[in-house]
């Protein structure tokens, strides 16, 4: 799915491409674009960092697009109403650690976003139990 030819990419940091693409998933998101956002981030940053292939690029402070993109992905589930989804990207987020940039806000973002999911899992929880009760 990327659009960068193997010469633009020798001469673009492994980093600022990683904060390209995030950027790239979020305005696909911007455009109603969900799964092509989702498939991009899976494909870029989750997969590799879930591969550990991410360890032998050397991006340090750079990883930061990881639970960024994490966020970004869960968002689309959130949006398709698969919060139980939404909360595993979410905890993997969280447990992304290392000191980033935005680190305050991210925390912030996957903590208002947590809280609405599990508002949303408990309504769910809810409606099934009321349906199982017959009220």
């Amino acid at each position: 799915m990327s659009t960068i030819s193997e010469e633009e990419m020798e001469s673009i940091d492994k980093a600022e491409f990683l904060a390209c693409t995030l950027i790239r998933g979020a305005i696909l998101q911007y455009m109603s674009r969900g799964g092509e956002s989702e498939c991009l981030l899976r494909e870029e940053i989750i997969t590799p960092y879930e591969d550990g292939e991410m360890e032998s690029w050397g991006l340090g402070q750079g990883q930061w697009v990881v639970p960024h993109a994490y966020l970004a992905v869960a968002t689309c589930y959130v949006k398709r109403e698969n919060y139980e989804e939404a909360m595993s990207l979410l905890k993997k987020a969280a447990a992304v650690r290392g000191e980033f940039p935005f680190a305050q806000g991210l925390a912030f973002n996957i903590k208002n976003t947590r809280d609405y999911v599990d508002r949303k899992l408990g309504e769910e929880k809810q409606e099934f139990v009321d349906a199982d009760s017959g009220s």
